[in-house]
Parts: structure tokens; C-alpha cells; sequence
């Protein structure tokens, strides 16, 4: 069966000098609770329809990506360090 992918393609732009964060907003998920229908069984209220706790009834999610650019930094060998972590 074929599978739908979605990529984020990241790159820096020359705003990214006046803002640190940048943030998209990637709607059309299928709630993977309900199966996209909004609507669960409530095993405490007699098995009846409720909605989604986790898409509140629309059967849709929409996933927000942030991504904060910082500065690399170095090493006094031009080694990358990054958290603490020599890569």
C-alpha cells in the first residue's frame, strides 16, 4: 500500500537575522486516535459516541513545526561542538 509523505525543507533565509524562531503550520493530519471519524466510544457514559478528546471531534490534525536558529559554535580547533557533544 503507497504511503503519504510530507517534507519540511529547512534552510535559513535572511530573515532569520531579525527573528530566531520561525514557526509552520502544516494542517490536513487524519487523527490518529478516532481514525479521522471524530468520534470514540465512552466506556463510562454506556458506550456512547463522544467526541475526539485529541481532535476535539474534527477527525483533523495539524502538526506546528518551530525551528530556532542559533549560532555554531566552535572549539578552539574549529571543532563542532553542539550540546556538549563533540561531532
Amino acid at each position: 500500500m503507497s504511503v503519504i509523505k510530507r517534507f519540511l525543507e529547512i534552510m535559513p533565509t535572511k530573515t532569520a537575522v531579525y527573528a530566531s524562531y520561525e514557526q509552520a503550520r502544516i494542517p490536513g493530519f487524519k487523527c490518529v486516535i478516532c481514525g479521522g471519524s471524530g468520534l470514540l466510544y465512552d466506556n463510562d457514559i454506556n458506550n456512547d459516541l463522544t467526541n475526539c478528546r485529541f481532535c476535539k471531534g474534527t477527525g483533523l490534525l495539524e502538526a506546528i513545526v518551530t525551528i530556532e536558529w542559533k549560532e555554531v559554535k566552535y572549539d578552539n580547533t574549529k571543532r563542532l561542538i553542539q550540546e556538549g557533544v563533540e561531532l
